[in-house]
């Protein structure tokens, strides 16, 4: 057995099982981080919309993609992305039903305008680029849902059953002014004890 079989083995023996995990684990890491196109592309990873108005979605790439066609597909079965609007080499946007896109070459970026929104148009949809291998792309999750209503709250009126408010009458407690005790002496004759429990009446 050789000098490098013997290093090995005796390296390997070291090694214990976690360790193995580790590395198999960074290999996976480093090849995943290393496909090509994986990172030519940027943009928002959720857009949300509201039913009847319209949706920009903004897409970044790399210089080298400056001159390629670019794309917007929405996932289908088996992970298909079927295209459904995608530029015509030149700046100028293009328009498919209500869907349309731009291409901005200066700026590295290109647009996608999605028109009157439906629920439907829920789903994932992704900025693509066309190249001779396999297409870059960048996934985006487009939510439509109804405009929340608001809800109004009306004061009712004060008064009766939502009636306009009344004014505001004020009612004043006339004190009785007092009886002269001649008077009712003159009167009637009335006793001291009957003149008491008249005022306390009163």
């Amino acid at each position: 057995m050789g000098f490098g079989a013997e290093f090995l083995e005796r390296e390997g023996g070291k090694m214990n099982q976690e360790n193995r995990r580790k590395i198999m684990l960074l290999t996976c890491v480093l090849l995943f981080l290393c496909i090509p196109g994986c990172y030519l592309l940027g943009g928002p990873k959720e857009l949300r919309g509201i039913v009847g108005e319209s949706l920009r979605v903004q897409c970044r790439y790399e210089e080298e993609h400056r001159m390629s066609g670019k794309y917007w597909c929405r996932r289908g079965y088996w992970l298909a992305c079927s295209k459904i609007v995608e530029t015509r080499g030149s700046g100028e946007e293009v328009t498919i039903g209500r869907m349309s896109i731009r291409d901005d070459p200066r700026d590295l970026t290109f647009f996608v305008t999605m028109k009157h929104l439906v629920e439907d148009d829920s789903g994932s949809y992704a900025c693509g680029i066309n190249t001779t291998r396999k297409d870059p792309k960048f996934w985006i999750m487009v939510l439509v849902s109804k405009a929340s209503a608001t809800n109004v709250i009306k004061s009712t009126p004060k008064g009766s059953r939502g009636a306009p408010d009344s004014p505001l009458r004020t009612y004043s407690k006339k004190t009785p002014a007092p009886i002269p005790l001649s008077s009712l002496q003159k009167e009637g004759g009335w006793s001291t004890e009957r003149v008491r429990r008249t005022r306390a009446r009163l």
